[in-house]
């Protein structure tokens, strides 16, 4: 009782779509965490909700920060870094193109290669899910960056399509 109440926004990844072996790319916990580094939440904060909003490093919604929060709680443990996604994702065997394609050079499940199920060839690339920007433009407008971050600094083609809340 007393806090305002908590906002949230929740972008939607369909696990379990096998189109480009997308479902095998993203079990790969290094594929996840490229695009955590493609994250720039600090600028969304800043930007798109003019500082009336706090970063989230997790499924949970963030709790205000007080003098008492625990310091790991208020550490981002994927901060905003798009040349050590573009490095994560070359480490584990992918040929990374910026503005271009990112694709699988090494397929194989050594740790220097793309994973399992994820054949030569294959790119990064997938479908996010969002609601219209009439519904939530700040929502829209975080898939925006998201989606071209990855593109720019990483060859990781994200492409957007909007359905309505009931759907998502």
């Amino acid at each position: 009782f007393g806090y305002p109440p908590f906002g949230w926004f929740g972008a939607y990844i369909n696990f379990k779509d096998t189109t480009n072996h997308f479902n095998s790319i993203i079990a790969q916990p290094y594929a996840r965490q490229a695009l955590q580094y493609l994250n720039n939440q600090a600028a969304e904060v800043t930007g798109i909700f003019k500082d009336a909003a706090v970063e989230s490093f997790g499924p949970v919604p963030p709790v205000p920060v007080t003098p008492f929060t625990p310091a790991d709680a208020k550490l981002n443990p994927y901060p905003y870094n798009p040349t050590m996604a573009a490095t994560l994702l070359k480490d584990h065997g992918r040929k990374v193109v910026p503005n271009g394609q990112s694709t699988c050079e090494k397929p194989g499940t050594a740790a220097n290669e793309c994973g399992a199920g994820i054949p030569a060839g294959t790119p990064f690339s997938f479908t996010w899910y969002d609601t219209p920007p009439s519904a939530s433009p700040a929502s829209s407008l975080e898939s925006e960056s998201i989606a071209s971050e990855a593109k720019q600094a990483a060859g990781i083609d994200i492409q957007l399509q909007t359905k309505t809340f009931n759907y998502l």
